[in-house]
């Protein structure tokens, strides 16, 4: 898992990315682990890189965006 918290509850799309956070207009947060960019880096050298999800794209794939690891999946799907 990417994303440290329950990214469903981001509901409303503004927020802001400080570092490896991202925070919405209510001050919660969202937390890339550290290492995540260099470690999908690595893997799309040697492997296909996916996503299945429950979460609605819509909502997350801003979040990714915005952490600039969504160009890192192919044919990411979301439920």
């Amino acid at each position: 898992m990417v994303l440290k918290f329950e990214v469903p509850l981001f509901k409303d799309p503004q927020f802001k990315i400080e570092g490896n956070r991202l925070i919405d207009v209510y001050g919660r947060e969202v937390r890339l682990f550290e290492g995540t960019k260099e470690f999908l880096e690595w893997a799309k050298e040697r492997f296909i890189l996916s996503i299945a999800s429950w979460n609605v794209e819509k909502i997350i794939g801003p979040i990714l965006e915005a952490f600039g690891i969504w160009e890192y999946f192919l044919f990411p799907k979301m439920m």
